[in-house]
């Protein structure tokens, strides 16, 4: 019973004057409700384009440092399965990686892989959407191969059923694999987090030149001295 027809109502007990107070007190409420939602879309908006304008500031101190992308994806241990000996040579020309949420879509979000020229592919992007909750739970981008080649299935890799996707472009060009989303998020996850990744990569670098520059020399005794009675080592020809 709103306000209107407890006016009209002849045997509504209640007292009127707290009935408006009440509907005053209630659209006040909404008033502000509505006032929220405007204010933290604006927000969101706001906060969605600072990020945007860091994530570009940040993408052109990257291109500084060469193969920036190409080392910190295969650095983390998730991604580098799905990279065969001739898929990671395809992926020696990515030169950036960006991932941005889709409208529309709970959770949704879009991965966009950019190339040079290559003589793998024609393309120098390549984009897959996840939506997750959906079926398919994905859709991506056409490869244009070169030379009528299709790396799909890498020839050092045998035949797989995409049941899970076993390399990355099997995980590109499928719509629905059982691995798909948690793929996704791992690229996701690196795209967000890339440092710690690429400083793990310049840490393993390191530590191999320092064993071709000092290596480890490891003396094995044949033959161990045993101490006289006087607890010095005796001398044995």
């Amino acid at each position: 019973m709103n306000l209107n027809s407890a006016r009209k109502h002849p045997r509504c007990s209640l007292d009127l004057n707290i009935l408006v107070q009440f509907e005053a007190c209630n659209n006040e409420l909404k008033r502000i409700n509505e006032q929220q939602e405007e204010e933290e879309t604006i927000i969101v908006q706001n906060g969605d384009l600072e990020m945007k304008l860091l994530y570009n500031e940040r993408e052109n101190i990257i291109q500084a440092i060469p193969k920036f992308w190409y080392h910190t994806l295969l650095s983390n241990l998730n991604i580098k399965k799905l990279f065969p000996k001739i898929q990671k040579r395809c992926f020696r020309n990515l030169l950036s990686i960006g991932v941005d949420d889709l409208t529309g879509f709970s959770d949704g979000f879009r991965i966009t892989f950019h190339f040079k020229s290559n003589p793998y592919f024609e393309n120098t992007m390549l984009v897959k959407e996840i939506y997750p909750n959906q079926d398919p739970p994905s859709s991506s981008s056409c490869i244009i191969w070169n030379n009528y080649i299709d790396w799909t299935r890498s020839l050092d890799e045998p035949s797989c059923s995409f049941i899970n996707a076993a390399t990355f472009f099997e995980w590109y060009v499928e719509e629905k694999c059982a691995n798909t989303i948690s793929i996704a998020k791992e690229f996701k996850h690196v795209f967000t987090k890339p440092l710690m990744l690429f400083t793990k990569y310049i840490d393993s670098q390191n530590a191999q030149h320092t064993k071709k520059t000092f290596p480890v020399k490891i003396r094995l005794e044949t033959q161990v001295d045993e101490p006289d009675g006087h607890g010095n080592p005796s001398s044995r020809e």
